[in-house]
């Protein structure tokens, strides 16, 4: 699992000072991770994901290190709330699916389905928003986020 909790705005990070680091920086920073080192991405960060480019923004960070989940949030959000959601997160959808090698885009998908319905709430109200890879194609959650 690689987790990033730092400030970000409009889809940059912003770890100290006056440094930003835009998205398509980490995606390139992914690339050089071994294969099949990273499989779970999660940016702690306001605003990490643009709310119009939700997919894109995803896809970039997903196939830099061929992840099957990567997240984050599409909003500025208070750190307690934002922290309780990523415990949540990882709990609920990394650790079930940590150290296994076969099925793993089919149980990350029923465990993110679970974890919607526990926490949409909180979700939605922070601007959470997730894609996943999927044996169809990639999965956007939520779909909207309205």
């Amino acid at each position: 699992m690689l987790y990033i909790a730092c400030h970000g705005d409009q889809g940059v990070l912003r770890p100290s000072g006056d440094t930003v680091i835009p998205l398509s920086e980490v995606a390139d920073a992914l690339k050089k991770a071994p294969s099949g080192a990273i499989s779970f991405v999660h940016f702690g960060s306001c605003e990490m994901v643009v709310p119009g480019r939700r997919r894109e923004c995803h896809r970039l960070i997903r196939e830099a290190c061929n992840a099957i989940w990567v997240s984050g949030y599409t909003k500025q959000v208070d750190w307690l709330p934002s922290t309780f959601l990523d415990l949540m997160l990882a709990t609920s959808i990394f650790a079930p699916q940590h150290g296994k090698t076969d099925g793993r885009a089919g149980r990350i998908n029923h465990n993110a389905n679970k974890f919607f319905e526990m926490y949409e709430q909180t979700a939605r109200s922070l601007g959470f928003s997730a894609l996943s890879a999927h044996t169809d194609g990639d999965r956007l959650y939520p779909a909207a986020l309205h």
